[in-house]
């Protein structure tokens, strides 16, 4: 625990001197509130419980693609060509601390502007059915992501390459929105309704307003409970996928050469 808290710390300063992942990691979150205060104002007219699920699950997919998932997929890259993931497989660090310590600094500041995103939502009258789903959606949405950064590295030979290599994961995240989903045809929603990043926002949806992203039926509590049965166990397994993919064929040395 002790290495991987030194190699976090490490990290988070370098990921400070990236004003670039530094500016969007500032920038978005807290940009979201502002969004969501402007939607949830007292005349806004709108049902603060359908806008709250749905700025939550904005905010999570934009703050996990655009802060964790690129952060760490532009730092791992860098980190591999500079030599220096090849040099800490050298030391006493293992390598699932090694990889975990690149996605801290990005899953702490998700975390962070996730828990002020929620006092806002609640405290403008949208109020979480079940705030555990919530939780479980951030959770679900931190390993899968970095574990799918950590993956697309395997496939980019440079940082600068890291624009090409994350268009899928981004454009496959953006389409897995369940607003953008309902608008899909029946057979391209199907598969898409399946993907890792499709089961954050469910959880968000059905977590905060209670509704079933795929009927738009509103949900009992009870309900709500068996409904999150099948993203929750269909996660798991997304996540055990993912994380053994990410370790089996991280790349620990340059592609150059």
């Amino acid at each position: 625990m002790n290495r991987l808290a030194t190699l976090a710390r490490a990290e988070w300063l370098q990921f400070r001197r990236n004003k670039v992942i530094l500016f969007m990691a500032i920038v978005i979150p807290l940009g979201m509130p502002l969004l969501m205060w402007l939607n949830l104002g007292p005349d806004s007219g709108t049902d603060k419980q359908l806008v709250g699920a749905g700025m939550m699950e904005l905010y999570l997919m934009m703050s996990l693609l655009m802060v964790l998932f690129y952060s760490v997929l532009s730092m791992a890259t860098t980190r591999r060509d500079e030599g220096v993931l090849k040099r800490l497989r050298t030391g006493e660090a293992r390598d699932g601390e090694i990889l975990a310590s690149i996605a801290v600094p990005g899953a702490a500041i998700v975390t962070v502007f996730f828990l002020v995103m929620a006092g806002i939502l609640i405290g403008a009258g949208s109020s979480p059915v079940n705030f555990v789903l919530v939780l479980a959606a951030l959770l679900v949405g931190l390993v899968v992501y970095a574990s799918a950064a950590l993956l697309t590295c395997c496939f980019t030979k440079n940082a600068e390459a890291a624009q090409l290599t994350s268009m899928p994961v981004m454009v496959l995240a953006v389409l897995s929105m369940s607003t953008l989903r309902a608008s899909l045809p029946t057979s391209i929603a199907r598969i898409v309704e399946v993907n890792p990043f499709a089961f954050v926002v469910d959880l968000a949806s059905l977590g905060w307003a209670g509704i079933d992203p795929g009927s738009g039926k509103a949900l009992a509590s009870m309900e709500v409970l068996a409904y999150a049965g099948r993203p929750l166990a269909l996660s798991a397994m997304w996540i055990v996928v993912l994380v053994w993919s990410a370790v089996i064929y991280m790349r620990w040395d340059t592609h150059r050469g």
